[in-house]
């Protein structure tokens, strides 16, 4: 059975899905809500738009400091009390609880609680966080430690997690999103409890917060957080950073980052290109070129691949953006040094194809030698699959965007921070942020294989202007062999083995 015949059923479903719509209110005080009645669903959080764009220059990591020192302990719960009650509703560390800084926003949300007063009672925790800020030494002693091993998990030995901070970093100049979003841990010891204060004090007001409350109908909503949060001044809003001059960098050559890391066995590579930031006109084009490029480079590296000791696992292309950047950049892994480069090239050469609308310059000089029925029969064939590809990238897309309002509040929430979060000065004022949100979908329709094609040729700037990461290993296979030492009753508990 042809793919057309198997997706088309589904994508129409997809499209005529009904779904509720995000809300916007306001309080009294002027702070934004969002909200979507369903009672099925058990959400409720808070949203600051602040991130590492806001860190002072010479104080790197401020934001993500903050966001720990506020969900340590309040003036009314300390830490103790926070943390059994996050647990107890199966909401603790790297379970069902979204406490992060990210570019451009700092979330305090849960994701779905098995009842609703979970929720509100996780809600009003949250909201006591970023109202009765206790900041004291002994608490930023212990969070700066947690920062810098933050900083060694996630930043130094996750090597996806290295690429993305890489790319960026090789890709911009000045952009803010060039710094790392955890921290710089020479510059983070000099941060004082005035440091903390005083960023607290500038970005968490009601002007610069929102609340996400998904469940309760919009009055009930609007009730509970003027509750929480109506007696609060306004304070200002803060518009978003103003460097703008990189939005999207124009390469002149390959940027290339090469390093060498011990204690890793596969080479790692990041290919990225810079894109429009969010909000531009083809922003779901962008999103199913991802995607379609995500397709191409697993069947190339990974099902193609029948040598031992080569070829990938499961490599992927994603897009990124926010309101001051994009980049679309595209990961794989192996052992083999001469194929991280072989890779390289095939990925090269398959995104001039999809510029070209499927068919390589090499092929297209080759058919030129052909009958005119050849050439017609291979143009065929390469319309085929990226019209099929289309259509895959287009159920993908649908399916994840219904999949959050139906199925996933916990990704709807994140889906709502984005919006709000990137919101134009413009659409804030006139209240719009959540436009692009609840029309997703007729947006992801509206896209055909010719604006993927013409978003190929606008971003993927191959062959010669990209920026490359390569993470090498050094003695990638080395002998595993670990001998236990018995340690005898009155010896020294150290860790050394034999």
């Amino acid at each position: 059975m042809k793919l057309e015949k198997i997706l088309l059923p589904f994508r129409q479903k997809l499209a005529r899905t009904s779904l509720k719509r995000v809300s916007t209110g306001h309080i009294s005080n002027g702070m934004r809500f969002y909200t979507q009645y369903d009672t099925q669903a058990h959400v409720a959080g808070i949203g600051v738009r602040a991130g590492s764009v806001n860190d002072p220059s010479h104080l790197r990591g401020m934001a993500h400091l903050t966001e720990h020192m506020i969900a340590r302990e309040t003036k009314q719960h300390s830490f103790r009390e926070a943390d059994l009650m996050l647990r107890a509703y199966g909401a603790g560390p790297r379970k069902m609880i979204n406490i992060s800084t990210y570019f451009n926003a700092t979330t305090y949300l849960t994701d779905m609680l098995i009842a609703r007063s979970c929720a509100l009672d996780a809600f009003h925790l949250f909201s006591g966080m970023v109202k009765y800020r206790d900041f004291t030494q002994v608490g930023l002693d212990v969070e700066l430690a947690a920062v810098l091993n933050e900083y060694y998990h996630h930043g130094e030995d996750d090597m996806e997690w290295m690429i993305f901070q890489l790319l960026h970093r090789a890709m911009y100049e000045r952009n803010p999103v060039r710094n790392r979003i955890d921290c710089e841990p020479d510059e983070l010891r000099r941060v004082t409890l005035e440091d903390i204060r005083r960023f607290a004090d500038t970005y968490y007001v009601p002007a610069n917060m929102f609340a996400v409350v998904l469940g309760p109908k919009f009055e009930e909503a609007r009730a509970l957080v003027e509750q929480e949060f109506g007696h609060l001044k306004p304070g200002k809003i803060i518009p978003p950073v103003d460097d703008f001059s990189e939005k999207r960098p124009e390469l002149s050559g390959i940027k290339s980052v090469e390093i060498d890391r011990k204690g890793i066995h596969v080479w790692h590579v990041g290919i990225g290109f810079p894109t429009d930031p969010w909000g531009t006109h083809n922003e779901e084009a962008i999103d199913m070129l991802a995607e379609i490029l995500s397709f191409r480079v697993e069947s190339m590296l990974r099902d193609q691949n029948r040598r031992w000791g080569e070829g990938t696992y499961h490599p992927f292309a994603y897009a990124y953006r926010t309101y001051l950047h994009g980049i679309l950049y595209i990961w794989y892994e192996t052992p083999s040094e001469s194929f991280a480069r072989e890779a390289e090239d095939r990925i090269i050469r398959e995104c001039e194809r999809i510029k070209s609308g499927g068919v390589s310059e090499q092929e297209i000089v080759g058919v030129e030698k052909r009958s005119d029925e050849v050439s017609r029969r291979r143009q065929k064939r390469y319309d085929k699959e990226l019209r099929e590809e289309w259509q895959m990238a287009q159920v993908q897309e649908y399916a994840e965007y219904v999949g959050a309002f139906r199925n996933s509040t916990g990704e709807l929430a994140e889906l709502i921070v984005d919006a709000a979060a990137n919101a134009s000065p413009k659409d804030w004022e006139a209240g719009n942020e959540m436009r692009w949100l609840n029309n997703r979908r007729r947006y992801l329709s509206a896209i055909k294989p010719r604006q993927i094609i013409e978003a190929a040729n606008k971003y993927l700037t191959t062959p010669d202007r990209y920026v490359r990461v390569v993470i090498r290993p050094i003695d990638p296979n080395p002998p595993i062999i670990v001998k236990p030492r018995i340690i005898l009753p009155g010896e020294p508990r150290d860790w050394r083995f034999e």
